[in-house]
């Protein structure tokens, strides 16, 4: 059984072990008429649940549609009545009737609604890694794409609340303050989501160098908490063995090497093309930010993992902040102490701003959070009737290009040990020499 992400106590309340209350039944707390299906899915009640689905001679029941039971499942998390479908015991149901919906397959949905104990239930099941590595076709913002599970998994904790004030342009400072906000008690339901389905998801790797290219900062940060291993260590390529942060370096060479050509110009033209430079600008200081969170990550990932795998009671957001600048001191990393501050979750302009906990409007829909980042939208829908399950299941496959060639357990988040250690600056030294736009400057008036 893999380690999760963050233990705590029995005796907390958490989801799996919470104290039983003196909850009145749904029927009488929501002054609804609800099937005896509907409220087996919500109690997650096995066997209650067979007994209302198998009971109407191999049809669903006329009270219930499919749609509530597409819904109930994850919005419940009924991880029982859901393994009932994947044994093949619930007859009028199959897990394409009962998992897909909305145009996403099952591991998607799971992500979407944030439902922990089906993802799990998923990946155990996930023995070839198809569900991992399906793809679908989704809009993230404004671009369609075809979507992994791992996307959305990461897309809705980056666009969370506690992400609202945090903003990326003084480089360590703020990658201090996005940590803590990564380790916030409010982030361990979606990061533990997050790393489950990382740990199936094919060349991560590559997943990673996109997010660091497209300035993704957050989905990035979210990458090196669950799946630092394997993001920093393997090569993105096997036939250059590069690893994420050597290619992230050259890119910026790169890009002053654009900047130093578009300044000659300017001076030689008497005039600047102010919207290329701009972009490269922000290009730059994007991937800076992330090489400073790849050198945090190198020199004390492998605290970063103790302290996440600590048995502790369910921590406040200010204790976290302090401990993981302990983390940063010990670690010789300034961490500036004057971050530490409330819950972000308690600040008043939140308020302004909440929705739906799960951020689902009508049909099941996932909406932006915050107009600033992009998140899951309008996905493509396709007719369960138009497609056989043999069909889909092709289809599916033919998607989810497997780079494995063999199926073996992905081992869970331990601490790391690097030989060599060092403080993290914004960039190497050789970089920082390049960086300074005075050095520039008179290279290019002397040329």
């Amino acid at each position: 059984m893999e380690t999760p992400i963050f233990i705590f106590p029995s005796s907390e309340c958490t989801e799996d072990s919470a104290p039983k209350k003196d909850i009145p039944p749904p029927e009488e707390f929501y002054r609804l008429r609800l099937s005896d299906c509907e409220l087996a899915i919500m109690a997650d009640d096995k066997e209650r649940f067979l007994d209302a689905i198998n009971g109407e001679n191999g049809s669903l029941p006329p009270t219930v549609s499919l749609r509530s039971i597409n819904l109930g499942l994850f919005l419940n998390d009924a991880s029982k009545c859901a393994e009932a479908v994947l044994e093949g015991k619930a007859k009028p149901l199959t897990s394409s009737h009962a998992f897909f919906f909305d145009g996403f397959y099952e591991l998607h949905n799971a992500a979407r609604y944030q439902s922990l104990k089906i993802t799990r239930l998923f990946v155990e099941h996930d023995k070839n890694r198809a569900m991992s590595n399906a793809r679908c076709d989704a809009r993230l913002g404004f671009c369609e794409a075809e979507v992994l599970p791992l996307h959305i998994a990461l897309a809705i904790p980056a666009n969370g609340l506690v992400f609202a004030d945090w903003v990326d342009r003084n480089g360590g400072s703020d990658a201090f303050k996005l940590i803590c906000r990564l380790c916030a008690p409010s982030m361990r339901h979606s990061l533990e989501i997050a790393r489950l389905i990382a740990l199936k998801t094919n060349k991560i790797e590559k997943e990673a160098l996109n997010y660091a290219m497209e300035g993704k900062i957050v989905e990035f940060s979210i990458l090196l908490m669950v799946a630092s291993e394997k993001v920093l260590r393997t090569p993105v390529y096997p036939e250059i063995e590069d690893n994420v942060r050597k290619m992230l370096s050259g890119k910026i060479y790169f890009l002053f090497s654009f900047l130093a050509a578009i300044l000659a110009q300017s001076q030689q033209r008497g005039s600047c093309n102010t919207s290329a430079l701009q972009e490269c600008m922000e290009k730059k200081d994007k991937l800076k930010q992330i090489l400073v969170l790849l050198q945090i990550f190198e020199t004390i990932g492998d605290k970063l993992a103790k302290y996440l795998q600590l048995e502790q009671p369910k921590p406040s957001f200010v204790e976290v902040t302090r401990q993981v600048g302990h983390i940063f001191e010990e670690g010789g990393i300034h961490s500036r102490l004057e971050v530490v501050e409330e819950d972000p979750m308690n600040k008043t302009y939140y308020r302004q701003i909440i929705g739906d906990p799960h951020g689902i409007g009508e049909n099941g829909i996932v909406h932006n959070v915050l107009p600033s980042r992009l998140s899951l939208v309008n996905p493509l829908r396709y007719d369960l009737k138009k497609w056989s399950a043999y069909t889909r299941s092709q289809l599916r496959s033919s998607r989810a290009l497997s780079f494995a060639t063999v199926d073996r357990d992905v081992p869970p988040i331990k601490p790391m040990r690097y030989a060599r250690k060092y403080v993290p600056q914004v960039c190497d030294q050789k970089l920082s020499k390049l960086l300074s736009w005075g050095t520039l400057t008179r290279a290019l008036k002397h040329a």
